[in-house]
């Protein structure tokens, strides 16, 4: 018969579209979302497509437990740094200062102490005085005297009235006075500052890194053993996390609406083949519109899919519709012979 003819069309189509729907992706990247021709989105789209972003990975590398030596914790931290600088997902990395900051500290930054110092000029003033001079000469001695001598002696020679010593004292616990590498105050941590290529809108780039990152992370416990603890935060990584937020909550829209949808078709007709029917045949629709979508663009924005729950409320207006009449018709006797 010919709707047997239809039905197995209907099947067919909708099997072809399940087929196609499966390479449908969702694009979260929020750069897209950026209106078109407007020159500061614009500017901003061109600024991420071609540098990637300026947001920085930080990665932590803790103890997880047992206490774990200070150098350990470095050691680990110049390990994770080593094996960054060898992905080409990142443009750089490192767990400490290097030969350039160095140079711009003891070249550029420290001989301009005089003019950079936040001193009022009463106190400058002081420290000037032929008495206060005397007085700083005997410190410097007494302090070349101990143990970390080696690595203030530069600091003392570049800035010997100390005009820039309080701000270095507020960062020292960022950096490990004997190394120079980034670690907490306490030593109970140590930090590694990483580039990433991709955006820090890029969310399908940020599931990438994080897989990458883990391999990294989990090669270098393997090598230095103990309990250490590597996660990373900052960059694609946040994307990631919210483009994963985005697609649960969509996904549950998407189904507490179909849910909802469905028990007010049950609750109205009082039945449940004419409801399923009505409930199924806008599921297909839904369905052949991502085959369709798949194989003529490939994906679609996050803010197409949000409308996922809304067809369903809107695609079940004509099947109301229409199986009110069928019912209203079956109730009547008509074609029941």
């Amino acid at each position: 018969m010919r709707w047997r003819g239809l039905l197995a069309l209907g099947l067919l189509i909708t099997l072809v579209a399940a087929w196609s729907a499966r390479d449908l992706t969702v694009v979260s990247r929020l750069e897209n979302l950026l209106p078109e021709g407007r020159p500061a989105a614009d500017d901003y789209r061109h600024y991420l497509e071609t540098f990637g972003g300026a947001t920085a990975v930080y990665v932590l590398v803790t103890s997880s437990g047992e206490r774990i030596r200070t150098a350990r914790l470095i050691e680990a931290a110049d390990l994770v740094a080593e094996r960054l600088n060898r992905s080409e997902s990142f443009a750089w990395a490192r767990s400490g200062v290097d030969a350039v900051d160095e140079r711009f500290l003891f070249d550029y930054l420290l001989p301009l102490a005089p003019v950079l110092t936040s001193l009022p000029p009463s106190e400058l003033e002081a420290r000037l005085a032929p008495e206060a001079i005397a007085r700083r000469a005997i410190e410097i001695r007494e302090r070349l005297l101990l143990p970390l001598a080696p690595v203030e002696k530069r600091f003392l020679v570049a800035d010997p009235f100390g005009l820039l010593e309080d701000g270095f004292r507020l960062g020292a616990g960022l950096v490990d006075p004997a190394t120079g590498a980034f670690t907490s105050d306490s030593g109970s941590a140590a930090l590694v500052v990483a580039m990433p290529q991709a955006g820090e809108l890029d969310a399908t780039a940020g599931r990438e890194l994080s897989r990458e990152l883990d391999a990294i992370f989990e090669s270098v416990r393997q090598d230095l053993g103990g309990a250490l603890q590597i996660g990373a935060i900052g960059g694609p990584l946040y994307a990631a996390g919210d483009d994963t937020l985005i697609r649960r909550d969509l996904m549950r829209s998407f189904t507490g609406a179909g849910i909802g949808v469905l028990a007010l078709l049950l609750a109205f007709f009082r039945l449940w083949r004419v409801p399923l029917a009505i409930f199924a045949s806008t599921l297909i629709g839904v369905l052949w519109t991502a085959g369709l979508a798949a194989a003529l663009l490939g994906g679609v924005s996050i803010i197409a899919l949000s409308f996922a729950s809304i067809l369903l409320g809107l695609g079940v207006d004509h099947g109301m519709h229409a199986g009110s009449a069928f019912s209203k018709e079956r109730a009547s006797g008509a074609g029941s012979g």
